[in-house]
């Protein structure tokens, strides 16, 4: 849980206050990385326990002047399409909706 808030402030965003959910099952927290930098915090991904993706968050949530990469957009979508898989969902007008 001390690393979900450490993400939070590193990234300057409330993942921290899913910690405990994320501890209990209820969620699934993944912290992304780049390959040049695996231990600085780039953005958090938040997947429901039914395997859909329910946010995918940079710094400052990704406010303003911080738009999301064209490369986190394509992972977001490939990685739903690996867990549509793995949950049997083949349709990809199943998916639920993401958060920018």
């Amino acid at each position: 849980m001390e690393e979900i808030a450490a993400e939070g402030a590193a990234l300057n965003h409330c993942v921290g206050g899913y910690a405990e959910r994320h501890a209990k099952g209820k969620l699934t927290i993944l912290f992304l990385r780049t390959a040049d930098k695996p231990d600085v915090p780039y953005y958090t991904m938040e997947v429901s326990t039914d395997g859909r993706i329910v946010q995918c968050r940079g710094f400052k949530n990704n406010n303003a002047n911080n738009p999301k990469p064209q490369k986190i957009i394509d992972f977001e979508n490939d990685y739903q399409t690996y867990l549509d898989a793995l949950f049997g969902r083949n349709d990809k007008d199943q998916r639920s909706k993401k958060s920018a």
